[in-house]
């Protein structure tokens, strides 16, 4: 894809720009962040992109991200830094901070805000691709799946661009191939611009002016192909990449994340950071040289050139030009169009907007007669589509991930965020990806360094950090979930992931009545939270099974692809020795997650227990293939090639079992069995022993092996606890 440096700075920021804006125009607050976050990574030193990345994250509900955004040293804040505080500061409640943020705003006489940050007009009603969307996260959350992925479709029909419309079906399960939504685009030429649609840039004369034809699409970053009302594939297809599959991948090295090295530099000063627009043809003798009213009398020209938005601020006057000269060339008609509208020219009915959003060409060399000439315009529309076609990359490289990771195909989900370009790959959105794809692999060591790159970048984050804690809990890493759970509240007390947190801290300590309570405060703050129920289900299941089975029911109503439900059902109908129950429920979950070593080896026990051993070992072995460190999956390896008289590879598992606990009575005892088959009784003996000092209860159960016949198979679960 192209680089970052492919393609003018300044036409990128504009369409970042643009593309943001629309989002927050129709309340789109997560699709505001995600492109806001992809600015700013883009130009971390740029102001105008902090001011809008902390704007959209203030907008979506996380006022301390924001806030923390914009919370910069004295030398390297900017006043419009500060008035970004003001108004973060006034939605935390901290008024005093937010008067003197103000203050700071007001004490510069020369203070203009940021081009992303000043005056546009919004829609009066949103696009119906946000319309779509909306309705669509409203069925979600109302179970009406079939309804809600019919409404993403639709949006991403009118919009593929609309990102919160691409995540919601892949939270459905019903997401095409990234490529059918997103296809390859080639690079942009310089002989096919007139081909080339674009993202369209904000005006102060209505912000976006949609094409014609276009059902109103906020972005329009292609053409649909009439017949099919599908996006036309073109390009040939991309070339191999690197692997990110290895847990130890260089992709976030241990020591790359401190927080000095991850957070952009500040010591800028803000003069400096902030893009300026190229609003001087504004006051330039060529827009100024003719009137309005001559203006209103032309006809627009075919490049139908939109002025930004913020050049009315910037040219500091609201008056009408000067009356115009009589005659005028063509050629002067063209630069006529570019003059920026006052508030009494869009109050007019006569002034005729054009209907196709295209950026306004900076000043070029202008030809004898005063006008742009035609290589100026044409680079400037390579430079725009070359902007175009690295947000396109991006959020098609984005897509691909997301999915895959959608469906628990977690070693694509890698490869795919590898081909990122690198200061994509750290920031806090792809690290959170990162960290949930080793955690569904079971890598847990590499998984928490990513989140931990992922609290360096974004201290005051909410989002995933439910997964997180979960993470530390599996992890028996009682200090730092405690200091997370800490942390997350004095955040966010009334966030549900605060209370995950408090709750996986009190499980790992084994206060279960605490742990409950807390799962129950964190639903209660979000009905649709079904991680909280599956969590209050698991701690249940050793105590009440009904109590567990109802929790797990209502996180299926909440989320029917929550696989963690569905494999706590089948567990709680296997202990009741419902085995028909048991294997529906973990079929469920391994459809939903196929790669998932535990489930396939639940399936496995299934089969074991109906006594269909050769399927059973099939199972596990498909399941070691896919999570070769997976303890209780070898374990049960090992019993059904105990029971096929394969002695020599159970041996072998068991030894590695052993090898990584040696405390585990379990293995001990069964490596004894299998020695005592094999007619060794010597070795089985000092096992039995170790077995005996290692769990001194296991002594009766030792006694009764004992006592039978060495190839007596009924005694393969005596002391098995597992």
């Amino acid at each position: 894809m192209q680089s970052a440096s492919s393609s003018s700075s300044i036409h990128l920021q504009q369409r970042y720009s643009s593309l943001v804006w629309s989002c927050l125009d129709a309340d789109l607050h997560r699709s505001a962040v995600f492109y806001a976050e992809r600015y700013f990574v883009h130009d971390p030193n740029n102001h105008d992109a902090r001011h809008l990345y902390a704007t959209a994250l203030l907008r979506a509900g996380q006022p301390h991200s924001a806030h923390h955004l914009v919370d910069l040293p004295v030398d390297a804040r900017c006043p419009g830094c500060s008035e970004v505080k003001a108004r973060c500061c006034t939605v935390l409640g901290r008024h005093r901070h937010a008067r003197q943020a103000l203050e700071e705003t007001l004490a510069d006489p020369t203070y203009t805000p940021s081009p992303s940050m000043n005056f546009h007009t919004t829609r009066t009603f949103p696009e119906h691709a946000a319309l779509h969307c909306h309705a669509a996260a409203s069925a979600a959350k109302g179970n009406q799946l079939d309804s809600a992925a019919k409404s993403y479709g639709e949006a991403l029909k009118l919009d593929p661009m609309v990102w919160e419309a691409f995540e919601g079906l892949c939270a459905l399960g019903r997401a095409p191939a990234a490529d059918d939504i997103y296809p390859l685009r080639p690079p942009p030429t310089h002989g096919a611009m007139e081909d080339m649609p674009s993202i369209p840039i904000s005006t102060g004369a209505g912000f976006f002016t949609p094409v014609a034809g276009s059902s109103g699409n906020l972005f329009n970053l292609w053409r649909l192909d009439q017949s099919s009302s599908r996006p036309v594939r073109m390009g040939p297809p991309v070339g191999p990449r690197d692997s990110l599959a290895s847990a130890d991948s260089s992709f976030f090295p241990e020591d790359s994340f401190r927080l000095g090295f991850l957070r952009p530099s500040r010591s800028q000063p803000a003069t400096s950071l902030a893009v300026q627009p190229p609003a001087h043809a504004a006051t330039s003798s060529r827009s100024n040289a003719v009137g309005s009213k001559t203006a209103r009398e032309q006809q627009p020209p075919s490049g139908n050139v939109i002025t930004r938005r913020s050049s009315r601020l910037l040219s500091g006057n609201h008056t009408k030009p000067p009356p115009p000269p009589k005659q005028t060339t063509g050629r002067r008609k063209a630069a006529i169009r570019m003059r920026p509208l006052s508030d009494t020219d869009m109050d007019e009915d006569s002034v005729d907007l054009p209907s196709v959003p295209v950026s306004p060409p900076p000043i070029q060399p202008s030809s004898s007669d005063g006008s742009p000439g035609t290589e100026q315009l044409v680079q400037e529309a390579y430079e725009i589509a070359l902007a175009d076609h690295e947000i396109y990359n991006l959020t098609r490289i984005f897509a691909r991930a997301t999915r895959a990771l959608a469906v628990y195909d977690c070693r694509t989900c890698l490869e795919e965020l590898e081909t990122l370009p690198s200061n994509h790959q750290r920031s806090a959105w792809v690290m959170a990806m990162v960290g949930k794809a080793h955690f569904e692999l079971g890598e847990y060591a590499p998984a928490q360094r990513a989140f931990e790159a992922v609290r360096n970048l974004e201290p005051y984050r909410l989002w995933d950090m439910e997964v997180y804690s979960t993470l530390l809990w599996h992890l028996q890493r009682s200090v730092p979930l405690s200091f997370l759970a800490q942390e997350l509240l004095s955040i966010n007390p009334r966030s549900p992931q605060a209370w995950i947190a408090v709750g996986n801290c009190f499980s790992l300590q084994k206060e279960k009545t605490q742990a409950l309570t807390c799962f129950r405060r964190a639903f209660q703050l979000d009905p649709s939270c079904a991680y909280a129920y599956t969590l209050s289900g698991h701690e249940l299941i050793d105590e009440d099974f009904d109590k567990a089975i109802n929790f797990f029911q209502s996180a299926l109503r909440v989320d029917t692809r929550h696989y963690n439900a569905w494999y706590g059902l089948g567990t709680c109908y296997m202990r009741m020795s419902k085995l028909r129950l048991a294997d529906y429920h973990f079929r469920k979950a391994a459809e939903i997650h196929p790669n998932n070593a535990i489930l396939l080896g639940c399936v496995g026990m299934i089969f074991e227990r109906t006594g269909n051993i050769e399927a059973a070992l099939a199972l596990f072995d498909q399941a070691i293939q896919l999570s070769p460190d997976n303890a209780l999956v070898r374990y049960h390896r090992a019993k059904v090639l105990i029971a096929l008289r394969r002695y020599s590879l159970a041996i072998a598992d068991l030894e590695l079992l052993r090898a990584a606990s040696p405390d585990e009575s379990n293995v001990v005892f069964q490596l004894a069995r299998v020695y005592r088959l094999m007619g060794d009784k010597v070795k089985s003996a000092q096992l039995l022993a170790v077995a005996r000092d290692v769990s001194p209860k296991s002594i009766n159960k030792i006694r009764k092996l004992l006592e039978t016949m060495p190839d007596q198979e009924a005694v393969d679960d005596v002391m098995d606890e597992g």
